[in-house]
């Protein structure tokens, strides 16, 4: 189907690039065209929603979609960098679970020899189609197979010696045949926990791109070998938890990375001992008016349970409450990984009805009421840099409310 694509199907892909595509196939509905004008008109919405997460890929003007949920699953391409990063340079790479191959491309664009699988024949003509695009030489090379059984066919030669490949990376497919979403490892395709034993034989290496829903806690619990996990965002919303498995290795700890820009991000680490450090000092009410700083984690932090480790990160925070996941300081950090508010008032009930009208961003976090409850009662409107936070604080759990501005 794509080698049969006309100079007239890319050309028409070009020119409306920035046109409406319900619009488009109103006005083209009867009029003969000589390419498929459904595929076309799927191109042009799939690049227009991709056109920050895959920028650079986009930039060729003839970079093709299979699917649309090709285009959903796919790694953003700073996360498939950060992916690369882990994998290496100059290394024997498959890819198990190819769908669009934005982490097959970037993988071979640094020196990698990459095999990449899928079953479905038309991504992997579409790879086959982009990867000539992207790629000057021959370093991807794409099977059309199931990914497990060619692992299988691998392995059957018993005088064999040694790992086929340096790294296996696999994403397994998070729908199951109702195209329902699943999270589990179990729950996806393939199942990584019933075929542990078959992935270790073919590389010594192992990357799992997991579901940023998954507890940390149930993926160690499940697998075995684990060197590191990563836990990547990209402005500030979870994309991934990549799993870094090593034949014999011992647990080093978590890394969370939040990529602000292309060319910016936000690093922190916390060790296996670390991560047992739950004991975080709770501000007490006489300390409170002293704080000038209101820190909220990110999506990827939020889902590390080492909050007493994260206060010795950053000296002289403290957690809100035992049950409030927000810290206050008296000291700015920058590079804290997730909102950072200077507090501007503390509002009691009497200055809570100053608020009619007042353009808010209203949070709540482990209050009684919901945010919409909230506006509702103080009468507020949407907002934009100012935010009113609503929490429990203290061992108390007593019920403030504050203006804070985002630094």
């Amino acid at each position: 189907m794509i080698s049969d694509l006309t100079d007239s199907f890319y050309k028409f892909i070009k020119e409306n690039a920035s046109e409406d595509t319900a619009s488009l196939k109103l006005k083209l509905s009867g009029k003969p065209v000589d390419f498929p004008l459904d595929f076309a008109l799927m191109q042009l919405s799939l690049r227009s929603k991709n056109k920050l997460k895959l920028r650079s890929f986009l930039q060729n003007d003839s970079f093709l979609f299979p699917d649309n949920i090709s285009s959903e699953q796919a790694s953003d391409e700073l996360v498939a960098r950060y992916n690369t990063k882990i994998a290496g340079t100059g290394q024997r790479i498959i890819d198990m679970t190819t769908g669009l191959g934005i982490d097959s491309m970037t993988m071979a664009l640094s020196l990698n020899h990459v095999t990449s699988i899928d079953i479905d024949p038309l991504k992997c003509e579409v790879l086959r189609h982009n990867s000539s695009l992207i790629l000057k030489d021959n370093t991807l090379n794409v099977l059309c197979n199931d990914s497990i059984t060619y692992c299988k066919e691998l392995t059957d030669d018993k005088f064999k010696t040694g790992c086929p490949f340096d790294v296996l990376y696999i994403d397994p497919a998070r729908r199951d045949k109702s195209n329902r979403r699943t999270y589990s490892f179990s729950d996806c395709e393939p199942d990584i926990i019933k075929n542990f034993e078959l992935l270790q034989k073919i590389a010594p290496r192992i990357l799992v791109k997991a579901s940023p829903l998954l507890d940390i806690t149930s993926i160690l619990n499940q697998i075995n070998d684990i060197r590191e996990i990563h836990i990547v965002s990209v402005r500030n919303e979870c994309k991934e938890i990549l799993v870094e498995i090593e034949n014999g290795t011992l647990f080093k700890g978590i890394t969370i990375i939040d990529f602000i820009k292309s060319d910016k991000h936000r690093t922190i680490q916390f060790s296996a001992d670390e991560l047992n450090d739950k004991h975080a000092n709770i501000i007490e009410e006489s300390s409170f008016g002293r704080c000038k700083y209101l820190y909220e984690p990110n999506p990827a932090l939020m889902k590390v349970t080492a909050y007493g480790a994260l206060c010795n990160k950053f000296p002289g925070m403290f957690r809100l409450s035992p049950n409030t996941s927000l810290y206050v300081s008296e000291i700015y950090y920058p590079d804290f990984p997730g909102r950072v508010l200077e507090i501007e008032q503390v509002i009691d009930k009497k200055t809570s009805k100053k608020l009619k009208g007042e353009k808010l961003n209203v949070c709540v976090r482990n209050f009684p009421l919901t945010a919409q409850e909230l506006v509702k009662k103080l009468k507020t409107c949407e907002g934009k840099d100012l935010f009113l936070y609503a929490f429990r604080a203290f061992d108390s759990q007593k019920t403030i409310m504050l203006l804070a501005k985002k630094i």
